[in-house]
């Protein structure tokens, strides 16, 4: 029997395709506690080995990422944070105080400094606690000896499905990989969102409760027009979403063709046509459907991700070249 859920829908369109299950439970630590100033030593050098092995896991993201300017960007604002003073001090402080072992540690500050952000009003600062979560999972993990699961080496396009999903997990996927995704945390400004349009793949997101309903390879449908997911559906509902799936896609096809047509009212009146983005890539859709140009470029995503100041600075200019280059000569 089908289970139809419904949630925000985050990115357009329709999909239909094969669960997959990405798990991104929190990492639960054990506290135990150190006996020798030996085994303090031993616990900083295991700390500072594992920070300097998440560094050179996202380096190797970020060497991938060389043709997707905000996921890279996104990458190293995360390797900005393994330097980051107050939280390197506080996990060491930890260690050589409490007399904890290193993940315990870690974990003890990573709840602390979300629970900071937690209280922090601007929803998109509030967001970034995404980014200080994924990066204290990747230490934890490393300090652990367990390993994260690994997207980038899907074989076949699927529907992912995941409570929530890390930004340094999914910031290398293609849209060879993907057929939409699925989460039940998350908004219409999260991560999630701003990937899943930028990839032109439908996603709904604030499900709450798809990931412990859904099975591996089971047949999932996406309605990111109306924001309902269905798991496991029914012939008539096969049916009717192939249908909806093959009409939306028909309809975008007819706007790709008439893109070059002049934009103009039913009695000849030029009307010039605009995009509104928020994420450099989308620039390279903006010809497709018919557009000459930016009328709005939202950069709050680039100042949430952007550590400090110079930095943001930075990642302005490269997403304000790329958006240039490609709409030249239209206006932004």
């Amino acid at each position: 029997m089908s289970i139809r859920l419904r949630g925000t829908p985050a990115s357009p369109g329709v999909s239909i395709g094969p669960a997959f299950l990405l798990n991104v439970e929190e990492i639960r630590v054990q506290k135990r506690t150190l006996r020798t100033a030996s085994e303090v030593e031993s616990e900083l050098e295991r700390f500072a080995e594992a920070i300097e092995k998440t560094r050179g896991e996202l380096e190797q993201i970020s060497d991938q990422l060389s043709d997707i300017i905000e996921g890279k960007q996104l990458i190293e604002v995360h390797i900005l944070l393994l330097s980051d003073p107050f939280i390197i001090s506080e996990v060491r402080k930890q260690i050589k105080d409490d007399l904890v072992c290193a993940e315990y540690a870690v974990s003890k500050v990573l709840y602390d400094v979300l629970e900071r952000f937690n209280a922090i009003k601007d929803p998109y600062l509030r967001s970034r606690s995404v980014d200080v979560r994924d990066v204290g999972r990747r230490v934890m993990a490393n300090l652990l000896g367990t390993e994260k699961q690994a997207l980038s080496n899907l074989r076949s396009p699927v529907i992912l499905v995941s409570e929530d999903l890390d930004p340094s997990q999914t910031a290398g996927l293609t849209r060879n990989q993907l057929l939409g995704i699925v989460t039940d945390l998350g908004g219409s400004t999260s991560h999630t969102a701003i990937l899943a349009r930028s990839m032109g793949i439908p996603a709904v997101v604030a499900l709450k409760n798809v990931a412990e309903n859904a099975v591996p390879g089971q047949v999932v449908i996406i309605d990111g027009i109306h924001g309902e997911v269905i798991l496991d559906p029914d012939e008539d509902e096969l049916q009717y979403y192939s249908e909806l799936k093959k009409r939306y896609n028909t309809a975008e096809a007819e706007i790709a063709l008439n893109a070059e047509s002049p934009a103009a009212t039913a009695d000849g009146k030029a009307v010039e046509l605009s995009a509104n983005i928020e994420f450099s890539q989308e620039a390279d859709q903006v010809g497709r459907f018919g557009g000459h140009g930016i009328g709005l470029f939202r950069t709050e995503f680039i100042r949430l991700l952007a550590p400090e100041a110079e930095e943001e600075e930075k990642m302005h200019f490269r997403a304000y070249r790329h958006v240039l280059q490609t709409l030249n000569p239209d206006p932004v």
